[in-house]
């Protein structure tokens, strides 16, 4: 548990997190605002806006309302990375599994994926795999930056437009 020791209250990841955050919705609002829909109607009435926050904070199951400020969406994400990592259960990947692992990772496409079933695939609700070597990525900015750990829990997505109405839904 000391990456949850370092990590409650840490101001530098806070920061992080909230920076983060602020580009992507400000980034995702920019582009809604030039979508076709937009430009279509007069006046969205900030409907661009609260898309874009369901469409990062929703499908991360922060429920509505909104915060009005990164670092409030900041401090949940830091309370969902304490709750993973208080209650999931750790896998260790061997470096030859890992090498293996990856290399067919890069050759996976969106269909591949659609096949998963949550009941039979994964094992475990809430875990945390982690590698024996950092995974080198590259960034939307071009920087690089290092993963060393993938975790997951299932969690209740919100709708984009809480008003719609989608096949199944009642």
């Amino acid at each position: 548990m000391r990456s949850l020791e370092c990590l409650r209250g840490n101001p530098w990841v806070q920061m992080m997190l909230a920076s983060n955050m602020d580009n992507v919705v400000t980034e995702l609002h920019s582009v809604l605002l030039r979508s076709a829909y937009a430009n279509a109607v007069e006046s969205t009435d900030g409907l661009e806006w609260d898309a874009a926050l369901a469409m990062t904070l929703g499908k991360q199951g922060f429920k509505p309302p909104w915060p009005s400020e990164p670092r409030d969406a900041a401090a949940w994400q830091m309370s969902q990375i304490g709750k993973l990592l208080r209650q999931a259960e750790v896998f260790v990947i061997s470096p030859a599994a890992h090498a293996a692992v990856t290399a067919a990772a890069a050759t996976l496409e969106p269909a591949d994926l659609s096949t998963l079933d949550r009941d039979h695939d994964i094992v475990v609700p809430t875990g945390l795999l982690v590698l024996p070597e950092p995974l080198v990525v590259v960034n939307r900015t071009g920087s690089l930056s290092d993963t060393r750990a993938y975790g997951w829990q299932f969690v209740t997505q919100h709708q984009v437009l809480p008003a719609a109405q989608y096949s199944g839904s009642g």
